[in-house]
């Protein structure tokens, strides 16, 4: 009995391990894709042609939204900086 025991814990903590790099996984990749979309949005746009390629981004965010705002993807200064762009965009600067 306490053999099994044992053997669950081990289990137990092994999964614990592979949560943590799940988590460690998820966060990077919602990290870059919080700086590749904040980039995109914060490029000056001049002609019809970029100004479009804009919406169309902002379509398909909104189309993902519950993806890119996610609850792991809880930073705080990616929410500031988004707003700050997506009003940015609004007043047509």
């Amino acid at each position: 009995m306490l053999t099994a025991n044992r053997n669950t814990a081990v289990c137990f903590q092994a999964l614990e391990k592979g949560q943590t790099q799940k988590e460690k996984t998820v966060s990077a990749l919602y990290s870059c894709t919080n700086k590749v979309l904040l980039y995109f949005l914060s490029q000056p746009r001049h002609s019809q042609e970029e100004k479009e390629e804009v919406i169309r981004a902002l379509e398909t965010f909104m189309e993902r939204w519950d993806v890119v705002m996610a609850t792991y993807n809880s930073n705080v200064n990616f929410i500031t900086c988004l707003l700050r762009c997506l009003l940015l965009i609004r007043s047509g600067r």
